[in-house]
């Protein structure tokens, strides 16, 4: 099923999957990151609210200059896991792409492979996707959800992951490069650290420039 995209929403957003999400899903946000932004997100939640379970949480974070991406369960952070890059730069337009596989999400940055992030709560669980903080979206696109519609196809790819082959209706994704990612069998759940908390709570997360 294709959802979208929505053009120009307000920040913060919020939509539901209306078919839930499953191996092929495919989420793309576009935006461009306010100029004074110190830190945005985007939620992968299991519910609209702020109590809800969080399955993915990707916030580049300008404070810090990193990339954390973490889960939030029974209202606990778990492990953040960092990436101490950030393609993204205040005033200029962005495009992410994350894919949902059987083992993780794969995000790419302006079409290239920018990280994976394995599941620690199970896909079925997720309904809802957030975007928040100091950013100004122009489209949010859904693709590739459960049901049973036709699949959208996607531009042609030249390259193909041995490790992930495509799913039907679904040609390689530009920006997911081949032999990029471990195997299967590597991927294994973070450890939680009950009771740790990223240094700030996504839902707190507020732009000044845009208030």
């Amino acid at each position: 099923m294709f959802q979208g995209p929505i053009y120009n929403p307000p920040v913060p957003f919020s939509t539901q999957f209306h078919s839930g999400i499953h191996d092929g899903t495919l989420v793309i946000v576009s935006g461009t990151v306010l100029p004074s932004g110190d830190r945005f997100a985007v939620n992968f939640q299991c519910g609209h609210s702020e109590n809800d379970d969080i399955a993915f949480h990707f916030n580049p974070r300008y404070d810090g200059g990193l990339v954390v991406s973490n889960t939030k369960e029974h209202k606990k952070w778990g492990k953040e896991e960092h990436k101490r890059e950030l393609p993204f730069h205040r005033g200029q337009p962005f495009e992410i792409r994350i894919l949902v596989t059987h083992h993780d999400y794969k995000v790419s940055v302006n079409r290239h492979h920018f990280l994976e992030y394995c599941h620690r709560i199970p896909v079925h669980r997720v309904n809802t996707l957030t975007v928040n903080g100091c950013v100004s979206l122009s489209s949010v696109e859904i693709q590739g959800q459960g049901g049973g519609f036709p699949q959208p196809q996607f531009p042609s790819a030249q390259m193909q992951n041995p490790a992930y082959p495509p799913q039907p209706g679904f040609p390689p994704q530009p920006g997911f490069p081949p032999q990029q990612f471990p195997p299967s069998a590597g991927c294994h759940p973070a450890q939680f650290n009950p009771g740790q908390f990223p240094p700030a709570n996504y839902v707190g997360i507020q732009c000044s420039a845009a208030l």
